[in-house]
């Protein structure tokens, strides 16, 4: 009776060990997939808008600061209702920290954006993965 007790223990574990192994798996499949398809339609619906021609004249959109406005509102927005359904603690991170941030976001987005007014998306995503190589190059040579 002691041993199927024991055996019973073992089994609970395996079985909670095991659906939260499931959970987590299906958890990171299904953020990759997220990210992945919002990445790839974002990227579309970006090369539509900047390469595209409207009007009867065929005129291009140049207004590439109110389209990074746009995102860093959507983005904004996006975030704080993360935030508050998530109830997560005030950051203490410092005020200026989180200002370099955000203009440097704000200004690789205009770069990014401009940009394509020479090259197509999926050229911009391939010269924008290539980025980290000399970042850690530079670690690696300061860091020792």
């Amino acid at each position: 009776q002691h041993y199927f007790i024991q055996s019973n223990l073992r089994l609970a574990q395996i079985y909670r060990y095991m659906s939260m192994a499931l959970s987590q798996n299906l958890k990171l499949i299904s953020c990759f997939l997220g990210v992945f398809c919002c990445y790839f339609y974002y990227g579309v619906v970006q090369e539509k808008i900047t390469r595209g021609t409207y009007g009867t004249e065929k005129e291009r959109f140049y207004f590439t600061i109110f389209l990074v406005f746009c995102q860093c509102i959507i983005n904004t927005l996006f975030a704080k209702g993360i935030l508050v359904l998530t109830r997560s603690k005030p950051q203490k991170t410092p005020l200026y920290l989180s200002f370099i941030c955000g203009v440097s976001y704000v200004g690789a987005m205009l770069a990014s954006n401009a940009s394509l007014k020479w090259v197509n998306y999926p050229t911009q995503v391939l010269g924008k993965s290539c980025k980290p190589v000399p970042v850690m190059i530079l670690g690696v040579i300061l860091a020792g």
